[in-house]
C-alpha cells in the first residue's frame, strides 16, 4: 500500500535519494510523494511531462497546514490525486506563537534584547517599560480552532475577550471564554491588540 506523508521542503534531497518524487504541478513548492517501487518512480518522472497520462504511482498529496490555496485543486482532481490538509496539529502552536509575539511586543522583549546585544539600552527606571496585557482587551478576528486556542490563553493572562466571525460562535463558548461578539469595526475600537485568525479568502484579503 502506498503511503502518502507530507514533504518538508528541507527533507526533499534525501527524500529524492530514497526513492521519493515530487510532481510541480501541484504547486510551486513540493508536496507530493508516492513510490513504494523502482517501477513507479519510473513512471512517476515519466509523466511529470505528460499532462494527458494517467497517474498510476502519485496517489495524493498531504499539506502539513491548515491552507491548502498553494494547490491546485482542479489539477489534483482531473489527474485523481487526492489533496489532504492536517489541521489540528498547528493549532495549539500557532495560538503559542500568537501569544509569545504578543507578550514580545508589549513587554518590548526582541526589541531590548537587540538594543542589549550592540549596548544601546538605556539604563533607568521608566526607560524600558512596555505595556501590560493583564486587564487589556484582546480582539480576535476569526473565532475558529485557532481563535478560541488564542482565547484560552489570553484569559490566562488576565485579558477580556472580543471578537468577530462569520458566524456567531455557540453561546457555550462565549460564556467560556467570556467572549463577546461585536462588528469588525466595534472590534477595532476597543480591542487593545488585534489578532487576525481567519482563513485565507477572497473576503479576508487585505
Amino acid at each position: 500500500m502506498k503511503t502518502v506523508i507530507s514533504l518538508l521542503f528541507l527533507l526533499l534531497p534525501l527524500m529524492q535519494s530514497c526513492g521519493f518524487v515530487y510532481e510541480r504541478h501541484l504547486t510551486g513548492n513540493y508536496y507530493l510523494i508516492a513510490v513504494d517501487t523502482k517501477e513507479d518512480m519510473d513512471v512517476c518522472y515519466h509523466q511529470q511531462n505528460d499532462d494527458d497520462a494517467p497517474y498510476t504511482g502519485i496517489t495524493g498529496a498531504s499539506v502539513y497546514a491548515v491552507g491548502y490555496d498553494n494547490i491546485d485543486i482542479p489539477y489534483a482532481t482531473q489527474k485523481g490525486i487526492q489533496v489532504t490538509n492536517t489541521p489540528d496539529p498547528v493549532t495549539e502552536p500557532t495560538a503559542d506563537q500568537a501569544m509569545g509575539l504578543l507578550l514580545a511586543v508589549s513587554r518590548r522583549i526582541s526589541e531590548l534584547d537587540r538594543r542589549l546585544r550592540v549596548g544601546e539600552v538605556k539604563v533607568g527606571l521608566l526607560e524600558n517599560l512596555g505595556h501590560s496585557l493583564y486587564g487589556g482587551t484582546i480582539g480576535n478576528i476569526g473565532m475558529g480552532r485557532i481563535g478560541q486556542a488564542l482565547a484560552r490563553r489570553a484569559v490566562v493572562a488576565g485579558m477580556k475577550i472580543v471578537y468577530c466571525n462569520r458566524h456567531r460562535v455557540a453561546e457555550t463558548i462565549e460564556d467560556k471564554y467570556k467572549a463577546v461578539y461585536l462588528s469588525l469595526d466595534e472590534l477595532l475600537r476597543v480591542s487593545d491588540v488585534v489578532s487576525v485568525n481567519a482563513p485565507y479568502t477572497t473576503e479576508t484579503y487585505h
